[in-house]
């Protein structure tokens, strides 16, 4: 279920219209489904704003479970499926993605995953180091 929009975006906790759309952050399966948490767009649009503004087009956000397991490596209670984490390319940012990924950690995800193809993975899905940091890996 969509938590807030305004029929095309999604509008933050702040009821501000966010730069991420309902149909970029939607199963691509053709279902229709969207059940993104607000408080992962909240974190996502603050850190649209921390690369100062900088486009992030989202290539995959929600999946319904039957789209998820079609996905090479995916678990199957991915955090994708929860609406907790997306996979995402910075737009026009010369920063090395390590540095997008160090950015990343900063806004508060609980995991990042930097790629060598410029994707990264971010989400909040709990699921944290026993020192209470990030996971992170390189894909």
């Amino acid at each position: 279920m969509v938590a807030r929009d305004d029929g095309l975006y999604w509008i933050d906790s702040d009821l501000h219209r966010t730069h991420f759309l309902l149909v970029e952050t939607s199963c691509p399966c053709g279902c229709e489904r969207n059940e993104m948490k607000q408080v992962f767009i909240d974190r996502l649009e603050h850190f649209r704003r921390l690369l100062g503004d900088k486009p992030i087009i989202v290539t995959s956000a929600f999946r319904c479970p039957v789209y998820n397991a079609t996905i090479p490596g995916a678990v199957q209670n991915s955090d994708h499926t929860r609406g907790l984490a997306a996979d995402v390319v910075v737009h026009n940012d010369e920063r090395p993605i390590t540095e997008l990924a160090r950015i990343a950690v900063a806004v508060g995800f609980d995991g990042v995953g930097d790629y060598a193809d410029g994707h990264l993975h971010v989400d909040l899905g709990g699921k944290r180091h026993a020192d209470g940091g990030p996971r992170q890996w390189t894909g």
